[in-house]
């Protein structure tokens, strides 16, 4: 499958604006055959809180506690969306808030190659 991760923090606006972008998308890959993830770093029970708070509990969200996504792809700057293909391979890597359209784009780019 191909697999999108949101690198994300509660603290960054452009995180937060594309939040609900990301949860849309996870929902549509469970029918469409792809997977999200929104990945944080910071402490799970704030994740926990502002994920009930802003009403996005269905959006699959996970602690990269010790930072390993963080330096194995190098991000500086969030929100960074990252796209694996079915194989494997890093399909895209988007630095800052991108239009779900792109991400769309970019995920059936990701399913066809």
């Amino acid at each position: 499958k191909v697999l999108l991760i949101d690198l994300w923090a509660t603290w960054r606006g452009p995180c937060r604006k594309g939040l609900p972008d990301t949860a849309s998308l996870a929902k549509e890959g469970r029918s469409e055959g792809f997977e999200v993830l929104a990945v944080s770093n910071e402490d799970p029970e704030m994740i926990r809180e502002f994920l009930r708070e802003e009403d996005l509990q269905d959006l699959p969200a996970y602690i990269d506690a010790n930072d390993d996504l963080w330096k194995n792809y190098n991000v500086s700057s969030i929100p960074t969306v990252i796209i694996i293909d079915a194989d494997g391979n890093l399909a895209e890597y988007l630095v800052g808030l991108r239009p779900v359209e792109q991400l769309r784009s970019a995920i059936d780019k990701a399913r066809r190659s």
